[in-house]
């Protein structure tokens, strides 16, 4: 008895199956453009540090009581009696020139930027050693390195964010639901983030390894039910 599939004839079209979805898909993100970002950060505050003690070490200096030569200085010549000086007529240069050297810059403001920039740097390094990915699609659910697991039943929607600042992808989870950790911050992200109409929980374009796009098609092959617009 002859088997009927083998009468068939190769050349027909066969019917159309779907792609096999990977068991887990991983995304790692960017550490050269972290790294790079963090040591401009450094520089910066290297630099703002650097004039912070300029500006310390000049307030710090007495005022000089003589001029250049040893002779006194203007404050403390005689006056002279006689017709006061006549006032610049508006608009003139005497009237638009600065009257005296200018203000150095504030030792404490130009420190506390220099330790905000410091601060971002060391945070940018941290987040750019870590070697685990930032994001894992599983059968089960989503696996997010800040803020842990969330089951597919708990996502709302999804989708690409077109934003000029920050283009990427992002996802937002159902009202009531929390992550596993971190709850304060992703609170606090998602208030941040709607102010923009942004998804709660943002991935930069810049910062993941292959762009967001490969995000939105793994999301499509899991639940492609819930992509948002």
């Amino acid at each position: 008895m002859t088997d009927p599939t083998a009468s068939a004839d190769p050349d027909a079209p066969r019917e159309w199956e779907p792609p096999e979805i990977p068991p887990v898909i991983e995304f790692h993100q960017n550490t050269f453009k972290l790294k790079t970002m963090s040591l401009l950060s450094l520089l910066v505050a290297a630099w703002f540090l650097w004039i912070a003690v300029g500006a310390a070490i000049e307030g710090a200096r007495p005022a000089p009581l003589e001029s250049a030569g040893g002779q006194p200085a203007i404050a403390e010549l005689p006056a002279v009696e006689g017709p006061a000086a006549p006032a610049p007529a508006p608009g003139s240069e005497a009237e638009i020139a600065p009257q005296g050297p200018g203000q150095p810059p504030s030792p404490l403001i130009a420190g506390v930027g220099g330790l905000m920039f410091a601060l971002m740097g060391l945070i940018l390094f941290r987040e750019a050693a870590k070697t685990e990915p930032i994001l894992r699609l599983t059968p089960e659910g989503i696996e997010d390195r800040q803020f842990g697991f969330v089951p597919w039943a708990n996502l709302r929607n999804y989708r690409l964010v077109s934003s000029f600042f920050s283009p990427g992808f992002g996802y937002s989870l159902k009202k009531g639901v929390r992550p596993r950790r971190r709850a304060g911050l992703f609170m606090f992200q998602r208030a941040m983030n709607a102010l923009s109409g942004m998804p709660a929980r943002c991935f930069r374009k810049q910062m993941v390894v292959g762009g967001c796009e490969q995000m939105l098609m793994a999301f499509q092959m899991h639940r492609p039910e819930l992509e948002g617009k």
